[in-house]
């Protein structure tokens, strides 16, 4: 009686398989092709590549000179193109090196890259300036308190400083210490906190070239918020319901008045030359609550440290009653400003100013 013989791949059979893979393969790599040629036909979101900050330009910025589209969602609802200026950032003038400079410092509400060119609050403040004086914007992405204060570092160093405008929430000083794969953030506390800086932009500049992976991670929003740490196209960060600042949270923002308080003396600035910009607690105004109290620690935190403080609370509040719009983008998931509200805070930063 014979023996079973072992089972045996026949060797055509192999050949079959290895074929069948690399043709399914060849087909998955021509559909991403031709996805990725139909989408750069489409307003994709485009042009945000990051150089690598050195150290004598530690700025988180975009490529000088370069082209970019914004868009939302898979339908690219509200298309905006435009150019960076000569220093990488969203603004229809470049900026003049060593020229009297007002410095509006923040995240994407100062960036803006949702709104249309002149629209933005450092624009609009520029009408308002003599004409030897300019107004920047140096708005990033996703910045915090860490960012803030690099940003009016530089804005020290590379222009003659006349005032530094700074646009806070609580959002900005509960993530002052997360580590993100680009930008700044503390560590530790009192004397020994420190800035630290990932500036791992070579991953997310890569993701950025393509228009299929754009489409994927920006408009539909398919990967973690950090991968490309988009905070341009994303609502603002969601704040936590509490009484009052943890302590490291506190601390840090202790430093970062403190720091900009030395700065401002280095540059013989006085605190009226320091506008700490606070937005409003929107959801409270709109349902006729009372603000935060994250909202109301801030604000109180801001007006100890001696500079000048706007609360934007009042102005939202009477431009709501008045009209009944909302000073949003106007999608539900969309918190940024919409052009209305940078009109109303440029014109409340240009009276302080004059004040």
């Amino acid at each position: 009686m014979s023996l079973a013989q072992p089972h045996a791949t026949n060797p055509q059979t192999r050949v079959s398989m290895l074929q069948g893979i690399g043709w399914f393969a060849i087909g998955v790599l021509l559909t991403l092709l031709v996805l990725e040629g139909v989408l750069r036909l489409l307003p994709v979101n485009a042009g945000w590549i990051n150089p690598a900050p050195t150290h004598d330009e530690p700025l988180i910025r975009y490529v000088p000179g370069a082209p970019f589209v914004y868009s939302r969602g898979w339908s690219f609802a509200n298309v905006q193109r435009g150019r960076f200026n000569n220093l990488g950032y969203v603004s229809e003038h470049d900026y003049r090196a060593g020229a009297p400079t007002v410095a509006v410092i923040g995240d994407s509400y100062v960036e803006a890259a949702m709104i249309p060119d002149g629209s933005r609050m450092h624009e609009q403040l520029q009408t308002r300036l003599p004409d030897r004086m300019q107004a920047i914007g140096v708005g990033q992405s996703g910045a915090d308190l860490a960012d803030d204060l690099v940003m009016a570092r530089y804005a020290a160093t590379h222009f003659e400083l006349k005032a530094i405008v700074i646009l806070l929430s609580p959002a900005d000083v509960l993530s002052s210490g997360k580590p993100r794969p680009r930008g700044f953030w503390f560590s530790g506390s009192g004397s020994a906190t420190r800035i630290h800086s990932a500036a791992q932009v070579a991953l997310r500049n890569q993701l950025y070239r393509s228009r299929l992976l754009s489409y994927l991670f920006v408009n539909l929003k398919f990967a973690p918020a950090d991968l490309l740490d988009d905070g341009f196209n994303a609502a603002e960060t969601e704040v936590t319901p509490a009484s009052d600042f943890d302590a490291t949270a506190s601390d840090h923002l202790a430093f970062f008045l403190r720091a900009l308080e030395a700065l401002a003396a280095h540059e013989g600035l006085g605190p009226e030359a320091v506008v700490l910009l606070l937005d409003a607690d929107r959801t409270a105004l709109y349902e006729g609550g009372p603000a935060s109290a994250l909202h109301n620690a801030l604000l109180q935190r801001a007006r100890d440290s001696g500079a000048s403080v706007i609360d934007l609370s009042a102005a939202f509040g009477d431009e709501f009653a008045r009209t009944g719009r909302k000073l949003e983008m106007g999608d539900d998931d969309d918190s940024h400003w919409n052009a209305r509200a940078h009109q109303i805070a440029a014109q409340r930063v240009a009276e302080a100013l004059r004040r």
